[in-house]
């Protein structure tokens, strides 16, 4: 393409710009919440859901609360993401801990 005398040169678009959500975004923040172990069996790294006993004495309505407010959290920072929905670990991770 020439405009104006000059050579023009323009990069060809074809693809699309995606932001994935990784799972070692994933496990890191299941570790900032203390809610996962992370084992070695047969050289797999597995994960367990923790306890949290600084929760054992609050109301069945406050640690539903406390979960409900990490996912939100969660989801709402990484919701831009194009995968989050298939992010679904942290979720199961929580779950199991109840």
């Amino acid at each position: 393409m020439v405009k104006n005398g000059y050579l023009l040169q323009r990069r060809s678009w074809t693809g699309t710009i995606v932001l994935n959500l990784s799972y070692q975004t994933v496990l890191k923040r299941l570790q900032s919440y203390n809610a996962v172990l992370i084992t070695q069996v047969d050289r797999k790294q597995t994960l367990k859901p923790s306890s949290r006993k600084y929760m054992v004495n609050r109301q069945d309505a406050d640690i539903m609360a406390q979960y409900n407010l990490e996912l939100r959290g969660f989801y709402n920072y990484y919701s831009i993401a194009d995968n989050i929905s298939y992010q679904s670990g942290m979720e199961v991770q929580l779950l199991h801990e109840i």
